[in-house]
């Protein structure tokens, strides 16, 4: 996508929905040295740790939210894995973060229908 936009609006917009830092970096197009330059910034790189918090937060709020609706439907499966990721060593879950399992999704001939998604264990 070519665009006339200054790369750091380009990284922002990046940023604002969801992409890492480093994909940002990628979307925006930016050459090596902008990158360095950009990491040696301080204060360019606190803004741009406060949109990925943003962003993080808006995530666990909207979870929050569903997890709410779960548990008044007498369910906790959005609560049970919220906890088990924010603190895999206190609560104990199946699947710590840094070892989430694979999910294998299969698709039928149409593409774009999914058909089946299971944890690949």
């Amino acid at each position: 996508m070519i665009t006339n936009m200054p790369k750091t609006d380009l990284i922002y917009n990046a940023l604002m929905i969801g992409l890492s830092l480093k994909d940002a970096f990628i979307y925006a197009g930016c050459t090596e040295a902008e990158i360095s330059d950009i990491l040696a910034d301080d204060v360019q790189m606190a803004k741009y740790n406060q949109i990925i918090k943003q962003f993080e937060y808006s995530l666990l709020e909207k979870l929050q939210t569903v997890a709410d609706k779960q548990m008044n439907m007498g369910k906790e499966a959005a609560l049970t894995w919220m906890l088990e990721r924010v603190n895999p060593d206190r609560w104990g879950g199946k699947a710590k973060t840094d070892e989430l399992p694979d999910v294998h999704i299969h698709l039928s001939d149409d593409i774009g229908d999914c058909m089946e998604v299971h944890n690949g264990q």
